[in-house]
């Protein structure tokens, strides 16, 4: 968890990093007041900030005052010489959550933290349980909407295949529209499941075939941005899956792979099946731009994004659709089926995304 010190105090800002660091809390100084308002307004500010009372610029009572104002969901712990009741009261009063007098006993700050990391967490979990439930809600009516809007797409195609002058070309491009409509039709359903929490319809299948129906879904962007795929599938045993969600898995895994190619200037993934511990793998690798090591676990969480509104503005994902979803519902699919998503990254070097399914 990423926690601010702010204090104008370079000795005391050191052995605040020292110790905090040792605790595995990520840390970020701040020379002054000022500073430390500027860090809190960032784009992905800390979750926890660490005040002194007074010091140069803003002082910590008036940030505590501001981010209350603000609304800003950081938890706030203020450092002090000061000791009386009615000036902790008073710091509390203006937005402080908690409040330490000096000099700072080791034991007693790591405590503090820990119920502030608690605290922070609980908020958090919380939120996220209200915003999937709103988007379950939103969900179910979008995906009943889409159903009527993408039938007669379906109808139409089905009948126009039905004629027996179409030429070659023609039936081809037809078939895929059926099959887009089709598996259209098949994620709207799986989407209104999980609004309404439907028990998965697990059958034995083959991953392989699964894997290339993915492909041929992704096949249109492979080709417009000019992605060589190769592929390495082994011979697997068959495994007892929900077709539909694996499917989604494995269509979201590559669907990513591809933006991370955006700037990449060797465009290339990499599919690869196999079994490794009586275990079933799909492995996708791209040679794409990697993830930092430090958004690695933030990259399963509800809502996390890098793309279109989440991106900087000259970033080459700003462009690029996404809400934070695909990953967090993939990782859900796989655990539900007692498996697992893991992921290795470097930045500049691309990423490998692995879906783990037990043998049947």
């Amino acid at each position: 968890m990423k926690v601010l010190v702010a204090d104008d105090d370079i000795i005391v800002r050191k052995l605040l990093n020292k110790l905090l660091s040792s605790w595995g809390y990520q840390v970020v100084l701040a020379a002054d007041g000022d500073e430390a308002w500027k860090v809190l307004n960032d784009s992905d500010p800390p979750q926890i900030a660490v005040l002194d009372w007074v010091m140069s610029g803003k002082t910590g009572i008036e940030i505590c005052a501001e981010c209350q104002k603000a609304g800003l969901s950081v938890y706030r712990i203020l450092l002090t010489a000061k000791e009386k009741d009615e000036e902790m009261m008073y710091a509390l009063d203006q937005g402080a959550h908690d409040f330490k007098s000096k000099p700072i006993k080791p034991e007693i700050l790591k405590s503090r933290l820990a119920v502030g990391k608690r605290l922070v967490e609980a908020i958090q979990d919380t939120m996220r349980a209200e915003r999937l439930a709103a988007v379950g809600s939103l969900v179910a009516g979008v995906a009943h909407h889409f159903n009527n809007l993408n039938l007669p797409v379906l109808m139409y195609a089905s009948s126009i295949l039905k004629k027996t002058d179409l030429d070659t070309k023609t039936r081809k491009k037809v078939e895929k529209i059926e099959k887009a409509a089709i598996e259209a039709g098949d994620l709207t359903e799986k989407l209104m499941s999980i609004a309404s929490n439907k028990h998965q319809k697990k059958e034995l299948a083959d991953l392989n075939h699964l894997t290339n129906d993915a492909i041929e879904i992704n096949s249109i962007t492979f080709d417009k941005d000019e992605i060589s795929v190769r592929t390495d599938l082994k011979s697997i045993p068959k495994v007892l899956i929900d077709i539909n969600d694996i499917r989604h898995v494995v269509v979201n895994l590559l669907g990513n792979a591809c933006h991370a190619l955006i700037a990449s200037p060797e465009k290339k993934i990499i599919i690869k099946t196999g079994m490794e511990n009586n275990q079933l793998y799909l492995q996708v690798t791209d040679t794409g731009c990697g993830i930092a090591a430090n958004k690695l676990q933030k990259i399963f969480s509800p809502f996390y994004s890098e793309k279109g509104e989440f991106a900087e503005p000259e970033s080459p994902f700003y462009k690029v659709k996404g809400v934070g979803i695909g990953l967090y519902a993939s990782k859900n699919i796989a655990t539900d089926h007692g498996g697992d998503i893991t992921v290795k990254s470097q930045v500049g070097h691309g990423s490998t995304f692995t879906l783990w399914l037990p043998v049947a």
